[in-house]
């Protein structure tokens, strides 16, 4: 099951991109904390977590649609990362780039402008106290109609 560790590694890889992203972005072109600092951090980890994972989704997906048997191209992980660096230099990691960053890229946008949203939201609330609020209200409510 290689290409869950593909998985895996490629969402840490842009959970981290993201952070960094952002954080370059609003230092190096002083943006505020908001949703367009968050859309173009998203677009940097999306363009980044794709060029790097490319090459590990154009193997695996060699690997997967090679004929079986005495047909096989590919022996195995690295003779399939040698055959195509011989027989394509770096270009042949990169095919399938753009189908690749058309899947991620919104994903990564759309993830961390939500996940940003929610994390203000979540702040807003903690600072007004509406938690406490919620978790008080049923109580007292019940009290009301007990008595």
């Amino acid at each position: 099951a290689p290409h869950y560790r593909i998985a895996v590694r490629e969402r840490g890889l842009t959970l981290r991109c993201v952070a960094q992203a952002k954080g370059y972005l609003m230092h190096r072109f002083a943006l505020k904390d908001d949703v367009f600092a968050h859309f173009s951090a998203g677009m940097v980890a999306g363009l980044v977590v794709t060029t790097a994972m490319n090459p590990f989704d154009v193997v695996t997906t060699r690997l997967y649609n090679q004929p079986k048997g005495e047909r096989q191209l590919y022996s195995g992980v690295w003779d399939c990362w040698v055959k195509i660096w011989n027989a394509e230099g770096v270009r042949g990691f990169s095919k399938g780039w753009f189908a690749h960053y058309a899947r991620l890229g919104p994903h990564c946008v759309l993830s961390f402008v939500f996940l940003e949203q929610i994390r203000a939201m979540v702040s807003y609330a903690e600072e007004n106290q509406l938690f406490e609020r919620m978790s008080r209200e049923p109580t007292e409510q019940r009290r009301v109609a007990a008595a």
